[in-house]
């Protein structure tokens, strides 16, 4: 059915031949006494079960009525067109992790894998190393949101560092 009328859409019924929707006999007489908005008509909004339109705001490509609405960790609120949102600040300290997580109940964030850093595809924990072919990466010491990471192969031999990088011997 196609919505042909202004009205909440509680206040909706078919029109005779069943193809429409319109608004119920009583709203079409409420809506003479309606108050005249100040808004611009592309911000009208009609509660579902009203005949009269109010203002509301127009967010992100959506229609939002008066009042608070969208996620409550966005805090976002519509009054007299204008939209303020106030989301959840970042903890300070800064957390220790490059997974954080926001809890959309309780709008806190936390590190779900505890203390992390990246080898810039992968999310390694503290203390953990992972072998990644060609190389050693671990997260150690002062939190740092990059992986320390070491090549497997050394770039030559003991006998050349030697020679050419005034390498002693070892001592066992």
């Amino acid at each position: 059915m196609v919505a042909t009328c202004r009205c909440g859409e509680q206040r909706q019924v078919p029109t005779a031949d069943g193809c429409c929707l319109q608004c119920d006999v009583p709203c079409r007489a409420e809506r003479r006494m309606c108050q005249k908005l100040t808004c611009d008509n592309r911000n009208f909004i009609f509660p579902a079960d009203s005949c009269c339109p109010t203002c509301g705001c127009r967010y992100e490509g959506e229609l939002y009525a008066q009042g608070p609405f969208g996620n409550k960790c966005d805090a976002c609120v519509c009054d007299n067109g204008l939209v303020t949102c106030s989301p959840t600040p970042c903890p300070r300290p800064a957390l220790q992790c490059v997974d954080p997580v926001r809890n959309e109940t309780t709008c806190t964030y936390g590190c779900p894998n505890g203390k992390t850093c990246t080898d810039g595809e992968r999310v390694i924990r503290y203390g953990q190393t992972i072998d990644t072919g060609d190389k050693l990466c671990t997260c150690l010491g002062e939190w740092f949101p990059n992986a320390f990471c070491a090549a497997k192969a050394l770039p030559c031999t003991v006998t050349k560092l030697q020679a050419e990088a005034c390498v002693g011997e070892p001592v066992i």
